[in-house]
């Protein structure tokens, strides 16, 4: 036989050998048994490409034993100047674990939307699903999509990166066949308003922690599916939080059009994160800004509020009997020009894991984000360059100065914690 009719018999052969196997696979029998549903992470890779591929896993419910894992949400949202809503959807809440051998992701609360400013400080039940038992070390969801009320304007969120993905902390949940435990996922985006062609557009970056409910919190709490824990009188909730007003102390400051300058040094015991910075200015309606300054627990956005004369520096009390029910009525609800906080935001900034300060991009993902300060540190927080700032909320709503001897309010922001702030005269620019 020559070389071409060999290749045509080893063609003719493999084809044989591939439909054998299909066959014999198509037949092999399936496990007994009501199967539950859980989702597994599958990585293929080559030479020059790596793929993840998501797909879902039937473990036989008779041979793996079930708990109740009930799945709170929360957000301590105390929000940026000018913002008063947050409201997002998001995709099935999924934790991970280990079963045989293989990685696990198991949905373990429904996809939703959500207002995070009517969560008011609670954990909030959305999820009670019977899952495998076994220790569970992590969680993830997406957000799909936001809207954020700012300055009384609904506007839809950039989303530079959706995923959250985060381990669960002091070692995650031990779920116990025949038993329910819990899971609080505190959700606390990075709420950050940018300059636009067309005025203001707000980025948001998704940032979140999850905490396993102990042990001392009755199932009966939390179990069932709208159940609220009231966080702020949990101390295993609020020992997680930290209070940067005593742990950061600023020694220097200075603003120009061209530069922002904060010299900060952690005088406390444990670590501390800073992830943003902002520059505010009273609004037009307002007067001068006092010396006096009020603390405000904060999340993602940790802010310092200044009183101002004359004028509430604090947003407005949330009304339970305003609430937009829907995400689409959000979208479609009446829009206000006016300033709801006394003051606006003059420019914002993100600090990377080092150090380096840069104003909003979509290059800007949540994972280069925080500079971690050692007890005893200090960092020089400096971004160099012409400083891109908001539109006016003011007739004729032009672009803002920063203008050399104005009054201005540096905003210092952390994840999950309390800020301090620095009043600040601008200078004339360097160059």
């Amino acid at each position: 036989m020559n070389g071409r009719g060999k290749l045509i018999l080893m063609a003719v052969i493999g084809i044989l050998v591939a439909a054998a196997i299909i066959g014999v696979i198509s037949f092999l029998p399936i496990p007994p048994g009501g199967p539950s549903t859980v989702t597994s992470r599958i990585t293929s890779t080559s030479t020059t490409v790596s793929t993840t591929v998501y797909t879902s896993t039937k473990i036989s419910s008779s041979t793996a034993p079930h708990g109740t894992l009930a799945t709170q949400i929360a957000d301590l949202l105390s929000l940026p100047s000018g913002v008063t809503r947050v409201y997002v959807q998001y995709s099935d809440i999924e934790v991970h674990t280990s079963i045989a051998g293989s990685s696990i992701w198991v949905t373990a609360a429904p996809e939703e939307d959500v207002d995070l400013e009517a969560l008011s400080n609670d954990g909030v039940t959305v999820g009670v699903a019977s899952i495998p038992s076994g220790t569970y070390d992590a969680a993830r969801f997406t957000i799909n999509s936001a809207i954020v009320t700012f300055e009384g304007k609904n506007i839809t969120a950039i989303l530079p990166e959706t995923s959250i993905s985060v381990p669960i902390a002091s070692s995650g949940i031990d779920l116990l066949p025949n038993a329910t435990s819990g899971l609080l996922f505190d959700i606390a985006p990075s709420i950050i308003p940018t300059p636009s062609a067309n005025g203001t557009q707000i980025e948001l970056l998704p940032y979140a922690e999850a905490l396993a409910i102990p042990s001392s919190v009755p199932p009966t709490q939390y179990a069932r599916i709208g159940s609220v824990i009231p966080l702020a009188s949990q101390p295993w909730f609020t020992s997680t939080q930290v209070n940067l007003a005593d742990k950061l102390t600023v020694l220097a400051a200075l603003v120009t059009n061209n530069a922002l300058l904060l010299v900060v040094k952690n005088t406390g015991n444990a670590s501390v994160t800073i992830n943003g910075l902002s520059l505010l200015v009273p609004s037009a309606s307002s007067s001068s800004l006092e010396t006096q300054t009020i603390v405000t627990t904060v999340t993602t956005v940790t802010t310092i509020t200044t009183v101002l004369q004359n004028s509430s520096a604090k947003a407005p009390a949330h009304d339970s009997s305003k609430d937009v029910k829907s995400y689409k009525a959000l979208a479609n609800a009446p829009q206000s020009t006016a300033s709801l906080s006394g003051y606006q935001t003059v420019a914002s900034f993100l600090v990377l894991s080092d150090g380096e300060v840069v104003q909003p991009s979509i290059s800007v993902n949540a994972q280069e984000l925080g500079l971690v300060l050692s007890p005893g540190q200090n960092a020089s927080l400096t971004f160099i360059g012409k400083i891109q700032t908001l539109n006016s909320l003011s007739e004729p709503y032009s672009t803002l100065q920063i203008v050399p001897g104005a009054q201005y309010l540096i905003e210092v922001q952390g994840p999950f914690a309390q800020a301090e702030d620095l009043n600040v005269s601008a200078v004339a620019p360097f160059y």
